[in-house]
């Protein structure tokens, strides 16, 4: 398999989201903590969309990228997320509202006398 030019190789962060990850291979060997060789009869449109939702989930998993061995395609890219774990981060934060001026408050507490000074 690892021998195989149309293996593919999964990039991944977090061994525990590999997890995530294995449904959608047909075969899967690990080969360091942050590789794997997989057989996959997914298209790149399934693994992204996995890819997004396991990065959504998993703030652990900071990077993730399926692509060719180089021995095939010269390492091309098959897929990665559409959004990046700092993006995702952020819509969880901010969530869809667009900015405006009344986002932005702040607040004066004065204590004590106003007034001139003794």
């Amino acid at each position: 398999m690892i021998a195989n030019s149309d293996s593919l190789i999964l990039e991944f962060s977090s061994t525990l989201a590999l997890s995530q990850y294995w449904p959608l291979c047909t075969e899967l060997v690990s080969v360091t903590p942050t590789k794997a060789v997989i057989y996959t009869s997914r298209d790149a449109d399934a693994w992204t969309r996995a890819m997004d939702h396991v990065m959504q989930m998993d703030t652990e998993e900071t990077s993730v990228k399926l692509r060719w061995k180089s021995s095939k395609y010269g390492g091309k890219v098959v897929a990665v997320p559409s959004a990046t774990s700092r993006g995702l981060a952020a819509s969880r934060r901010r969530g869809t509202a667009p900015i405006s001026k009344h986002d932005f408050v702040a607040e004066v507490m004065v204590r004590g006398e106003i007034g001139q000074e003794d």
